[in-house]
């Protein structure tokens, strides 16, 4: 068992030693699939952001993307919406980000909504990583993947 958190230690050590990289400077374009936590259902959602230019320096960036979900319970229902997004790196390898989203939700009472999001993601490599997000209208929290393409 100390064989495993020792090489479990000395992996996240050897990741966090690559060389400081942007995570959304313009022109990135992230991927994320994510599982909602909530206390009526279990929300399975996934988004594409793009960052579509710097604003006051090169960590900071606007965003804009595509979000869709899905509640998987009682009750059911299907969410599509666009989002736009401020984000910030403060340190390196990590996104951090505020979203608004509109969107078309699709249950019993169908129609449109707005949500708000904090968000931050965490890279372990280079395109892959780890993200969590803390509201966005279907979820109290949101946790999952990253993918930078």
């Amino acid at each position: 068992m100390k064989k495993v958190i020792f090489a479990a230690l000395a992996a996240l050590f050897m990741t966090s030693a690559v060389q400081a990289q942007d995570t959304f400077s313009k022109g990135s374009f992230i991927g994320t699939l994510g599982v909602g936590i909530t206390n009526y259902t279990i929300p399975v959602s996934g988004a594409l952001d793009w960052s579509v230019t710097s604003l006051w320096n090169e960590k900071s960036n606007l965003g804009v993307g595509v979000v869709a979900g899905v509640g998987l319970g009682d009750p059911f229902y299907v969410l599509v919406g666009g989002r736009v997004s401020l984000h910030y790196q403060f340190v390196d390898k990590l996104d951090t980000y505020f979203g608004l989203t509109l969107g078309y939700l699709v249950t019993g009472e169908t129609g449109f909504g707005w949500a708000a999001c904090l968000g931050a993601r965490y890279y372990f490599w280079d395109n892959i990583g780890l993200f969590a997000e803390i509201g966005g209208g279907w979820s109290i929290l949101t946790v999952g993947a990253s993918f930078k393409f």
